[in-house]
């Protein structure tokens, strides 16, 4: 048995015991990458979180903007936190799909590579990817959860 093939079989082993979850009706606001305004902005948008509630909060960081992805119904509470000359632009109408690895397996090269490439050959845009082992996520428009969701579970588990 060749080592692709090897390779194959222990991914295909590893997506069988992963768990798929959606998250829709979010929205992201993309922010100047000042890190002094975001010192004190940072605070004030957790201090409006509710974990006990799920409140959805990650940052994602680059070079040039810092985008906070939140729940559509925090929007405008969190608008208010932000200066105005701060404030690069705003999308709503996302979705995320969480990807939840076996931890069992540690962290395999190349376990998220097929993913981006199968939602890719299918016309998925990957507005953006975060996290690493176990969990993975993939933010995408709210409009292609469904896509996304089937997507995912032929390759991982076959179904059709």
């Amino acid at each position: 048995i060749s080592k692709e093939k090897k390779k194959k079989e222990y991914l295909s082993k590893i997506y069988k015991e992963s768990r798929i979850s959606t998250k829709s009706r979010l929205t992201i606001i993309e922010v100047k990458r000042h890190l002094k305004d975001l010192e004190n902005m940072i605070p004030s948008i957790l201090s409006k979180m509710h974990e006990s509630k799920g409140d959805v909060f990650r940052i994602l960081g680059g070079r040039e903007s810092i985008m906070f992805l939140i729940d559509h119904s925090k929007k405008e509470e969190i608008l208010k936190l932000i200066p105005k000359d701060e404030l690069i632009k705003t999308i709503e109408n996302i979705g995320e799909l969480i990807i939840h690895f076996s931890e069992k397996y540690g962290d395999m090269p190349g376990i998220v590579g097929p993913i981006i490439n199968e939602l890719g050959i299918n016309n998925i845009n990957i507005i953006q990817t975060m996290g690493g082992m176990p969990s993975f996520d993939i933010v995408i428009n709210q409009k292609d959860i469904s896509k996304c969701h089937d997507i995912l579970l032929r390759l991982f588990y076959g179904e059709r």
